[in-house]
């Protein structure tokens, strides 16, 4: 027991140093930041008592979490009563309707956080450590690198770049602390991007909550942050993510889990091609590529994360369910914003599915990583290649050399992938050359997305007619 009291004492003296790293880190930035915008003596004065200010709050509470554990559920009580002595100065702004509907939420986020205030040290550091450097590196990135604003009438301050950044340098933090708790990688991956996605939403709810009031800050009680509804929103409802994970975890398994932080990975892929195609300019072509490749090859990992066909069908009926959605009410614009009439995206899925299923019936593997890496690889090639080379066309638009590439590269492909089964030389070639040929039979005579579903089965009938040779 005195030594796993001694450990404990040594993570917790580990995370409160990589806090105080952190704060150093931000002070950096937040001197690059006034040499790049040159802001006036003011304005830095201004910046730096909002950075000193945060760094105090922070630190306290996490002195408070390491030194003072049974203190904690006090101040994180004090917190959420300050907090509500701050909204009963809204009722007249908002109106009797919509405030007692926001003080139901807000009622809900309180008591979440107070009880994730019982939590042990290691979930409460790395909580507020993940919200911390959301916090931290999206307003620092959206200033030295933001352009494109997200809410520009809620809160004009808020950027694309600066939520990008924020995310990412919250699921690395997420990533290195999971090696220093003990924490497992796939887990902290999951509870790292919730954390920042519900961060984004505190504080973006925090701000939708004030332009409904018509005020700046909610008060003025935290020198240069606001209230304390305005430092502490993202926190709240970080809280209450990770206390809705602790209580659902019992009927969570890990392959579930898995799922989860999968679908949210398409979902970020689909956002980060909206952002290209909405506010880079990127050409629908190419931003439809970037998602079917990276989607097609994500799918890989299916052998690896599942045991148990039922979590692929759920991720399977999700993303169909999601892509065919926005084919008939053209919601995602990176996808559905094209000239021609096609059904390719949410065949994508189907494709997927019937790889995975032909993989599970010929109980070979070799199938379904063929089958996949020609989808996500020869597809957009071919594509890529027959729009840059118009010359030669063959039926349905396509042109001999997208079809050339596609013969190619998936020759290529199936020669990679036989070579590291059981497969002699010769079975290789004959293996590879069948494949090629017969998935670019299938890309030449179906048009409009549907190769996406004939190529996977044009391989799977290649591969049981070989076998049964």
């Amino acid at each position: 027991m005195g030594f796993e009291k001694q450990e404990r004492k040594l993570m917790n003296l580990s995370l409160y140093l990589i806090l105080c790293g952190l704060c150093l880190i931000g002070g950096i930035f937040q001197i690059f930041t006034h040499i790049k915008k040159q802001k006036n003596i003011e304005e830095r004065k201004q910046d730096w008592l909002k950075f000193i200010v945060y760094c105090v709050i922070i630190n306290t509470l996490a002195l408070c979490i390491w030194k003072f554990p049974h203190a904690f559920p006090v101040l994180c009580s004090s917190i959420v009563l300050a907090g509500f002595v701050e909204f009963i100065f809204l009722y007249k702004k908002l109106g009797k309707p919509r405030f007692l509907a926001i003080l139901c939420i807000y009622a809900c986020l309180g008591f979440t956080f107070v009880q994730f205030s019982y939590f042990n040290s290691s979930i409460l550091y790395f909580t507020l450590l993940v919200t911390c450097v959301f916090d931290a590196f999206s307003q620092l990135s959206g200033k030295l690198f933001g352009k494109h604003k997200m809410f520009p009438k809620i809160s004009p301050n808020k950027t694309y770049e600066g939520a990008l950044g924020g995310i990412i340098a919250a699921v690395s933090i997420a990533c290195i602390l999971s090696m220093l708790t003990g924490r497992n990688i796939y887990e902290s991956l999951f509870y790292g991007f919730g954390i920042a996605v519900f961060a984004f939403l505190g504080d973006f709810s925090a701000s939708y909550l004030k332009r409904q009031a018509g005020i700046k800050d909610f008060s003025r009680i935290l020198p240069g942050n606001g209230g304390f509804l305005d430092r502490f929103d993202s926190l709240l409802f970080a809280s209450a993510f990770i206390y809705a994970c602790k209580m659902l975890a019992p009927h969570i398994n890990t392959e579930m889990l898995f799922c989860i932080v999968y679908l949210l990975f398409i979902l970020g892929v689909l956002l980060f091609c909206e952002y290209l195609h909405r506010k880079q300019n990127m050409d629908v072509e190419y931003t439809r590529k970037i998602a079917h490749t990276i989607s097609a090859t994500s799918t890989l990992s299916f052998l690896f994360l599942f045991t148990s066909p039922v979590y692929v069908i759920i991720i399977i009926v999700s993303a169909f369910l999601c892509l065919f959605i926005s084919h008939q009410k053209k919601v995602l614009k990176s996808i559905e914003d094209i000239n021609r009439n096609t059904y390719g995206s949410f065949m994508m899925p189907l494709g997927v599915i019937a790889a995975y299923f032909s993989m599970l019936y010929l109980h070979r593997q070799e199938v379904y990583y063929t089958a996949i890496l020609i989808l996500a690889v020869s597809d957009p090639l071919a594509c890529i290649i027959g729009k840059n080379n118009k010359s030669l066309k063959l039926i349905h638009n396509k042109t001999l050399w997208g079809t050339a590439a596609f013969l190619l590269s998936a020759f290529l492909i199936s020669i990679c992938v036989l070579s590291n089964f059981e497969y002699n030389t010769l079975k290789i070639l004959v293996y590879s050359a069948s494949i090629a040929l017969g998935a670019s039979l299938a890309e030449i005579f179906f048009s409009k997305g549907f190769d996406n579903l004939t190529i996977p089965v044009s391989i799977f009938i290649v591969f049981l007619c070989l076998h049964n040779l």
